[in-house]
């Protein structure tokens, strides 16, 4: 099945996808007319294993786009100016290319704070052999061994890029970490930088005299709240926390004002699962072979981790590794499968522009 440019981007799911135009735009995907599905489903064509139903809490549209205002030819598409997004763009910009990026929202989105990455120069290879070891343990052997050594491989000169553009920008990190050094046992060592972007607002809470008006600032059911304090107060006086097993030594009764509180929100930090990648962050179809001049950025790269939850091993390392894959997949779609800069960023760099 042949898909032109306009049905590739009609029927594209993935967010933080970078293209380089042309040939690369085919066969990504079976055609419909193989799918009993799709007479019921009005000719859509949903992923093996999915069906209409998983799509109805999902921001995916699956709407026909019929009608073109215009149309343009870029070297480079890039879907998503997210984390791995942005510098996608940006480095095939750098690189001579010229670039589209699709995002839905009015401006670029990104989330966290902190980015990591190794820093190959300032470390060993057996050092960074037993990084990535640690990594794959802690992921309880579940990792893309692979991918854990591009990200060792390239993420310290995105790091160091991210903080040479970003103070280019006027917008420089308000803090960068002092090296982090991992001296092995056998005297190799690993080295580390992470820069943090922000602050980030604080929720610092809540504090008044009565719990009714507590639960009316935290948009809580004030007869709810009495009775969780009540039944916690019980647990207090009997020494053990019967219901979330709280360690006894911090076990304190609720009973005098002025009474505190702070509304969190359950959330997800971080996911790993996305299409699958090879090393070089190509999408590749279920047998594993790679779909053409089309590459993954960021969690919608699937399977460093090996799960969906992202490894705690590096503070950091999410966003990194976000940064790192845009960098190197915004590189390749420009240059034809390189994935080094033609001027990669050095440390003289990231000093010359902190002086």
């Amino acid at each position: 099945m042949e898909l032109n440019r306009r049905d590739f981007l009609k029927g594209a799911l993935a967010v933080g996808a970078v293209s380089a135009a042309g040939a690369g735009l085919t066969a990504c995907a079976p055609a419909a007319k193989d799918n009993p599905q799709t007479a019921e489903t009005g000719g859509i064509e949903y992923p093996a294993g999915l069906q209409e139903s998983d799509f109805k809490e999902s921001p995916v549209e699956l709407a026909p786009i019929t009608e073109f205002a215009d149309e343009k030819t870029y070297d480079v598409v890039v879907v998503g100016a997210g984390t791995g997004g942005v510098p996608a763009a940006l480095s095939a910009l750098e690189e001579g290319a010229t670039v589209a990026v699709l995002q839905k929202e009015s401006k670029a989105i990104a989330q966290g704070g902190t980015c990591s990455g190794v820093l190959l120069d300032e470390s060993d290879e057996q050092g960074v052999m037993n990084y990535i070891q640690g990594f794959l343990e802690d992921c309880g052997w579940r990792a893309d061994r692979k991918l854990a050594e591009t990200y060792c491989k390239y993420s310290g000169e995105a790091i160091r890029w991210t903080q040479v553009r970003t103070a280019e920008a006027g917008f420089p990190p308000y803090t960068v970490r002092p090296t982090a050094v991992t001296e092995y046992e056998d005297g190799s060592k690993c080295s580390r930088r992470s820069i943090m972007f922000g602050p980030k607002p604080f929720n610092n809470g809540t504090m008044v005299e009565h719990l009714a008006e507590l639960a009316g600032k935290l948009g809580i059911p004030a007869d709810a709240l009495k009775k969780s304090v009540e039944r916690y107060n019980e647990l207090v006086d009997a020494g053990f926390d019967a219901d979330f097993g709280k360690q006894a030594k911090y076990l304190r009764k609720v009973e005098k004002a002025p009474f505190w509180g702070i509304h969190k929100h359950v959330r997800v930090s971080a996911l790993c699962a996305g299409a699958t990648v090879n090393e070089n962050y190509q999408a590749t179809r279920t047998d594993g072979e790679v779909i053409p001049n089309l590459w993954i950025t960021g969690f919608s790269a699937g399977q460093l981790c090996g799960a969906p939850d992202w490894s705690m091993y590096q503070g950091g390392m999410s966003a990194g590794h976000c940064i790192m894959t845009g960098r190197i997949c915004g590189i390749q779609a420009a240059t034809g499968g390189k994935l080094e800069a033609a001027t990669p960023i050095t440390e003289a760099d990231v000093v010359a522009v902190s002086a």
